[in-house]
């Protein structure tokens, strides 16, 4: 059956949830290991996606630029480390978009299911394409 078919099947808090594992992985492979903060390197598999603005403003939960792979040693046990997280963020995306970010997190915002099926979607693809240039290291398992 195709991943469509199953994912309309699914409620609006398992939709998140398989979004939530696949933008994970998504961002994890694409900082390959290494802590957008502390730039320590290891597997994918053992850093996190820590977000800069949090998850709960949903309008940045998805968000590329606000989501970067981190180490568990800054995004849990130093709580973020969100004075060096800005910091990065800054030199990367530039002051003017941060300042964006944070100005803007607190409006209103509504995600819809047709958002997040079209986003499991685009994220099963680009998984699929970073995996192909890492050779022995499958994704993690999404369970539909």
């Amino acid at each position: 059956m195709k991943l469509e078919k199953l994912v309309k099947k699914q409620s609006f808090s398992a939709l998140k949830k398989i979004l939530d594992k696949l933008f994970s992985e998504y961002i994890r492979r694409r900082g390959k290991g290494k802590c957008f903060i502390c730039k320590c390197v290891k597997h994918w598999k053992q850093q996190q996606a820590g977000h800069y603005i949090p998850r709960r403003h949903m309008q940045f939960r998805y968000d590329e630029k606000n989501v970067n792979c981190n180490c568990v040693r800054c995004n849990v046990m130093l709580h973020g480390n969100m004075i060096a997280y800005r910091e990065e963020m800054v030199k990367t995306y530039g002051k003017e978009w941060v300042e964006v970010m944070e100005a803007e997190r607190h409006k209103p915002f509504k995600l819809y299911t047709s958002d997040l099926i079209t986003q499991i979607s685009y994220y099963k693809q680009e998984i699929e394409k970073l995996n192909k240039g890492d050779v022995g290291q499958g994704p993690m398992e999404v369970k539909i």
